[in-house]
């Protein structure tokens, strides 16, 4: 028995590429979180850049975050009983900057066999005007359609990468969410986002999410266990952070992040933020 979603709604999931909302928390529980990611920004200017990969292996309280049960239930509808998590990532849009996603598929430079899907967290609200996420319907059951990496520096991608072949752009649909809801999308949904023209930042925390049997192309990469367990020994199980930004959190951090890059930088000149 699905423990969050519908039998209808998992089907639309599966025919779609994407889900419906999850509701975890509400706006105003999901502002205290908000306040403790600025409060770093504010205080370790220089270590900015960690925020951007794995940061929920710096802070206790983001590991509970991800931890969230009823967040959980939506995913274990979504991918069975045993949860991985390969990687976070903030993704932080000022207004008035014109920082954008291009169209991309998240499958183009993470294979994994057979599938992962990118869960999305609101930590503020997502609308058209502030530059939410837009998502082409079905587009997964397509190919994984060429990308280039490009030097664009609006871009908030990891390799500012783009899709080259046609899109149909007529059939994008805004995924427009409160803060303390997610969604997730499959591995090869192709999707953006626009800038942020409104007068507030738009943050979000994606998660690629994956069932523990899956297998990621190319070197072994670490994971967390969110829930259920893993039999399979596909990737490095990492604990739980002991402290919050302490020497323990980074050095996980770091390992992380490391080995995470060696695959997903592969063949480029482009420098992780998160190691910088």
């Amino acid at each position: 028995m699905p423990k969050y979603f519908t039998q209808a709604q998992i089907d639309a999931f599966k025919e779609r590429g994407y889900s419906d909302p999850i509701r975890f928390m509400s706006p105003a529980e999901m502002r205290t979180f908000r306040e403790r990611m600025e409060a770093f920004e504010r205080d370790h200017p220089a270590d900015d850049g960690k925020l951007v990969q794995n940061p929920h292996l710096l802070f206790r309280w983001l590991d509970g975050l991800v931890r969230h049960p009823v967040l959980l239930d939506g995913l274990e509808d979504l991918v069975g009983a045993d949860i991985l998590c390969t990687v976070s990532a903030f993704r932080r849009k000022e207004p008035g900057e014109g920082t954008y996603a291009g169209w991309h598929q998240d499958a183009f430079y993470l294979r994994y066999d057979p599938y992962f899907l990118t869960c999305f967290v609101a930590f503020t609200e997502q609308t058209a005007e502030n530059g939410c996420l837009y998502v082409i319907p079905g587009s997964h059951r397509g190919p994984i359609l060429p990308h280039e990496e490009t030097e664009d520096d609006r871009s908030l991608l990891t390799r500012a990468q783009r899709i080259t072949a046609p899109i149909d752009v007529a059939k994008a649909v805004p995924l427009e969410i409160k803060a303390g809801e997610a969604f997730c999308f499959d591995h090869k949904t192709v999707h953006s986002s626009p800038a942020n023209n409104s007068k507030d930042r738009r943050i979000s925390l994606l998660l690629d999410i994956l069932p523990a049997h899956a297998k990621r192309k190319g070197s072994r990469d670490t994971a967390t266990l969110l829930r259920g367990s893993d039999r399979y020994g596909n990737f490095e199980i990492l604990p739980k952070p002991k402290d919050d930004f302490g020497p323990d959190a980074r050095q996980l951090h770091r390992h992380a992040c490391e080995t995470r890059d060696r695959e997903s930088y592969k063949g480029s000149a482009k420098r992780p933020p998160a190691l910088a």
